[in-house]
């Protein structure tokens, strides 16, 4: 597996390519918890639009605690995009055994969907109001 973490203000973005395995995930998982400062609030972003799935879906459930730890680290919410039937099917079982883990994790066709509901899912702050008279 081939991947890339940018990391922006509160928005991690993970892209992985090629064939994923299981241990794959564990060690990206790995990496984001030692190298990447993760901060209550952060979100996290995985394209999948170009891996090749090599998981079962025992491994899917295996992969949502490992990817449990993250989440506890402080990420509040995970968009994962995936543009083929397959892989937007497997990351939809995986979003199931987050939900059942007690995490939100949502899959998306586009970056664009994507992005837009992890801005959904940050809480509103008094800053982030705009008040208008008239």
């Amino acid at each position: 597996m081939k991947y890339t973490i940018s990391r922006d203000a509160d928005l991690v973005t993970v892209i992985a390519c090629d064939a994923v395995t299981l241990q794959d995930c564990i060690r990206s998982v790995e990496y984001l918890l030692k190298e990447v400062p993760l901060r209550p609030g952060m979100q996290l972003l995985i394209d999948a639009t170009c891996v090749k799935p090599e998981l079962s879906f025992d491994e899917l459930r295996q992969l949502a605690w490992h990817v449990n730890r993250v989440v506890r680290s402080g990420v509040r919410s995970i968009a994962i995009t995936a543009n083929g039937d397959f892989i937007y099917g497997l990351a939809r079982v995986f979003s199931a055994y987050a939900d059942m883990d007690g995490f939100n994790v949502s899959v998306f066709r586009t970056q664009e969907t994507a992005r837009t509901w992890l801005e959904s899912c940050r809480p509103v702050t008094y800053s982030s109001l705009q008040i208008t008279s008239r």
